[in-house]
Order: C-alpha cells, then sequence, then structure tokens
C-alpha cells in the first residue's frame, strides 16, 4: 500500500519576505537595545566607521576589545580612557559600546553624576544598583567631575565596588591624568581609583 506524502515547500519569494522580516525585528531588537542602554542620542550615533584614525593604536586596541569580548567578560577585563578633553575618549568608549550593542550586548553608558540622579528619584535604589553590577558592561563617562560629598564618594564607591567583587568589565573615561588617578588626594578617592585602575 503505497502513501503519497506531500511536504509543503517555501517558495523563494515567500522565503524572501520571511527573512527580511527576522532581520527587520533583528535591527528593531538593536535599537531598543541601544535606547535602553544609552540615554544620549548623540552618544548612540559614535560608531567606528565615524573613526578617523587620529590615534590608530588606541583604535586598533579599541576594535580588538570588542572582537575578545567573551575572554575580556570572562575576565573582567576594562578600560580606562585617560586625558585632556577634547581628545576622543568619549567618542572611542561609545564606540565599543554601540559595537557591542550591534551583538546583543546591554552595554550601559552613564556617569556618576547622571547615577546619583537617578539614585534620587528611584524608588528602588538596590534594583538600580543591581542593574549597574549585573549589566554586562557599564560604561562610566567623565570620572571625577562628579561633587566631592560624602553621599557621592560613598555611592560611587559601593557601585565600582560591586563591578568589581562580580568581576564584570568597566570603562571608564576621565580628563583626570594618571599621575592624579595614582596619587589621590582623599581616602575615598584612593579606594576608588584603586579599583579603577586594578579593573581596567
Amino acid at each position: 500500500d503505497e502513501r503519497i506524502w506531500r511536504m509543503p515547500i517555501m517558495c523563494a519569494c515567500k522565503r524572501q519576505t520571511v527573512e527580511q522580516q527576522r532581520e527587520q525585528k533583528r535591527l528593531d531588537d538593536i535599537e531598543a537595545l541601544r535606547k535602553d542602554c544609552i540615554s544620549d542620542d548623540g552618544y548612540r550615533e559614535f560608531r567606528f566607521k565615524l573613526d578617523d584614525q587620529a590615534n590608530p593604536d588606541i583604535s586598533e586596541i579599541c576594535r580588538r576589545y570588542v572582537d575578545t569580548w567573551e575572554q575580556n567578560q570572562k575576565h573582567g577585563i576594562g578600560i580606562l580612557f585617560y586625558g585632556e578633553v577634547r581628545t576622543g575618549k568619549t567618542f572611542m568608549a561609545c564606540c565599543v559600546a554601540n559595537a557591542l550593542i550591534d551583538r546583543m550586548v546591554p552595554a550601559h553608558v552613564t556617569n556618576f553624576m547622571a547615577i546619583l540622579e537617578t539614585l534620587k528619584g528611584f524608588d528602588n535604589k538596590l534594583e538600580y544598583i543591581a542593574y549597574l553590577q549585573n549589566v554586562p558592561l557599564l560604561v562610566i563617562d567623565d570620572l571625577g567631575i562628579e561633587r566631592d560629598t560624602p553621599y557621592a564618594m560613598e555611592k560611587i564607591q559601593h557601585v565600582v565596588d560591586a563591578r568589581s567583587r562580580s568581576q564584570r568589565p568597566i570603562i571608564f573615561t576621565t580628563n583626570l591624568s594618571l599621575e592624579t588617578l595614582s596619587n589621590p588626594e582623599t581616602t575615598e578617592q584612593k579606594r576608588i581609583y584603586g579599583r579603577v585602575l586594578r579593573m581596567c
């Protein structure tokens, strides 16, 4: 007794439509993640394709960091961009973040002033701190511009300590010199900057 089995086969045009829909959904998901992770519209536009290669060695390090992300994540390896203003530190840090987001890796970009403001208005502060601790990559822009108050220093140290304990990578940009970071003036700064230098 012979039986005939009919198997549905998607035609080429239908298959192309489905593939286009999947790709569009992927792109939409990436952009939704980017908006969640990077609140500044301008920072979302910072991509490697716009890099003018003013410092090719730094550009290469940043690209390699993205390419070896799994290893860097596993070992909690971060990057510290330091130096004078308007030298591209924030641009390169955001290039790394955006490149990882393109791979659907959450990379949250913020600064300590924004973190302190968020903590003031956030009902569940521990939930927010837990998010900052556990997001795969945290980018802190402009380390050192925050107010040097006991409350600010406590919260900054809390965030840095949390990332250090969980061995999750963090990227910092700062206008402070390496000399200043290595020789902080206060005990609080010593605790924070010491961990920064060890993590990056």
